[in-house]
């Protein structure tokens, strides 16, 4: 599937990781799209 929208680094305590935002607003972290494990 394609996804157009904004690709974020997050940095937290236990690591790193990125996530996909498909927009800016009042439901922004509704949309916020995270990879549960990463392929490979």
């Amino acid at each position: 599937a394609l996804i157009k929208g904004n690709l974020e680094r997050v940095i937290t305590v236990d690591g790193e990781f990125h996530q996909i935002v498909l927009s800016y607003g009042p439901d922004y972290f509704g949309q916020v799209l995270e990879a549960l494990k990463a392929p490979g």
